[in-house]
């Protein structure tokens, strides 16, 4: 998920690289609690591509994670369909949030 798109040129296919410059992550603090969440405009729960589509330049997957004044939090993500479909989207996040509470190496189904 780290990667970028790259081609040498026109006549070359686009593909992956995995370039380790990583995933680039956002903390934002939203000023109202879950309750009252559905006054946040959901645009604003995560960080978009600045350009109308994803550039070769850019990252595959960008991630935002939004505190609430409850306590809670909610985790955007904008990725390049390239990468994975909601599917494997889903699964992705599983495993994150697995990981985010301590648990061991999560299990990848196949």
């Amino acid at each position: 998920m780290a990667s970028r798109l790259t081609r040498a040129d026109e006549e070359e296919p686009t593909h992956i690289v995995c370039t380790g410059e990583g995933v680039p992550f956002v903390a934002a603090a939203a000023s109202c609690a879950l309750d009252n969440a559905g006054l946040l405009h959901l645009l604003d729960l995560a960080v978009r591509y600045p350009a109308e589509y994803c550039r070769l330049s850019d990252p595959l997957l960008l991630m935002q994670v939004t505190s609430l004044t409850c306590g809670g939090f909610v985790v955007g993500m904008t990725n390049n369909h390239v990468m994975a479909d909601a599917a494997g989207l889903a699964q992705f996040m599983q495993a994150i949030s697995k990981l985010a509470r301590g648990m061991p190496m999560p299990s990848i189904v196949h």
